[in-house]
């Protein structure tokens, strides 16, 4: 899983999914370049693992004004109800 939320804290979101080491050569070759170079022995080092990430679902809030929906939560009041149609849920 991962999480993301903009500057200004006005769209938020989450996705779900699976994390695999990917050990395709062909992949670390297309991929590297001399700032990757600097970190690592070489493209057969053993220490370089590529991650990919196969995403299952993903739900993005636009929460318009961060401030309201604070004042929402601070007097016990359920943000959520007032931000339902501003929830998008994505499935791959």
């Amino acid at each position: 899983m991962f999480t993301f939320s903009d500057k200004g804290h006005k769209v938020f979101a989450t996705v779900t999914g699976r994390l695999t080491e990917n050990t395709d050569p062909t992949v670390v070759e297309r991929l590297w370049n001399p700032f990757i170079g600097a970190w690592y022995e070489g493209k057969d080092d053993p220490k370089l693992v590529l991650l990919r990430f196969d995403p299952d679902q993903a739900e993005i809030w636009d929460s318009g004004n961060a401030l309201v929906a604070g004042a929402k939560i601070l007097l016990s009041s359920d943000p959520g109800e007032s931000m339902k149609d501003r929830v998008a849920h994505v499935n791959y």
